[in-house]
C-alpha cells in the first residue's frame, strides 16, 4: 500500500450532556470513542459507548486527535507500475487538493460551529486544563502498552518522538505563539466564535 495524506486540525474533546470542571468529572460519564482513543478515556474513567446525538454539550479543544489524517492509498504493485511522471501527477493533485480543501475547511469549521450555537443553541465551552493534562498522561500509559506489545507500534511511535524532539523545540524559537498575534486582534475575553460572544442561543 502506498498513501498520500491531509491532516485536519486537533478533535474537539466531545459532547457532553452537563457542564465540566475538572478531570473527575469524566468519571463514569459516557463517551463517544474507538481504538487507543478509547483506550485513553477509559483510562479517565469514562464509560466507553455510543451515545445519541441528542444528549450533548460541545467541549473543545481535545488532545486525543491533535491532527486527523485523510489519505489516498494504492495497491503498492499499482504504484510500482506508474511512472514516476504519473506518481509526480498524483502526489501534485493530492497536494493541490490538500491546499485548497484546508483553507476552505477552516472557513467551514467557523461559519458550522457558529450555526450550531445560533441555530441549534448549542453550548461551546472550553476544556479544563486539568482534563487535557490528564489525556496526555493517559496517552503516556496507553503508549507505553502497545509499545511493549507491537513492535511496529514502538517504531513508528519512537520516530514520531525524536522527530518533534527536534522540530517542536526550534518552533519554539522560529515561531511566535499563535496567541501573540490572535490576542492583538482579538483579545482572550473575545476568543470565541462570534455567536458564543453573544451566550448560548434560547
Amino acid at each position: 500500500m502506498s498513501s498520500l495524506f491531509r491532516h485536519t486540525s486537533p478533535q474537539a474533546l466531545g459532547w457532553f450532556k452537563k457542564p465540566l470542571r475538572s478531570v473527575a468529572d469524566l468519571k463514569g460519564m459516557k463517551c463517544r470513542q474507538t481504538g487507543l482513543n478509547a483506550e485513553l478515556y477509559a483510562k479517565l474513567g469514562m464509560a466507553i459507548v455510543n451515545t445519541p446525538g441528542g444528549e450533548i454539550v460541545h467541549y473543545t479543544p481535545g488532545m486525543h486527535e491533535n491532527t486527523s489524517i485523510g489519505e489516498i492509498g494504492f495497491n503498492l504493485d499499482t504504484w510500482k507500475g506508474l511512472t514516476p511522471h504519473q506518481r509526480d501527477a498524483i502526489d501534485a493533485a493530492v497536494k493541490d487538493a490538500f491546499i485548497t480543501w484546508i483553507v476552505r475547511w477552516q472557513r467551514q469549521n467557523a461559519e458550522a460551529l457558529e450555526e450550531l450555537i445560533e441555530k441549534h443553541g448549542v453550548q461551546v465551552r472550553r476544556t479544563p486544563p486539568d482534563i487535557l493534562l490528564a489525556s496526555l498522561k493517559a496517552w503516556d500509559e496507553v503508549a507505553k502498552s502497545e509499545s511493549e506489545k507491537n513492535p511496529v507500534f514502538k517504531r513508528v511511535y519512537e520516530s514520531q518522538r525524536d522527530y518533534a524532539a527536534n522540530v517542536v523545540p526550534a518552533k519554539r524559537y522560529m515561531f511566535p505563539p499563535c496567541s501573540f498575534a490572535a490576542n492583538y486582534y482579538w483579545p482572550e475575553d473575545s476568543a470565541k466564535p462570534k455567536a458564543a460572544a453573544k451566550g448560548p442561543a434560547r
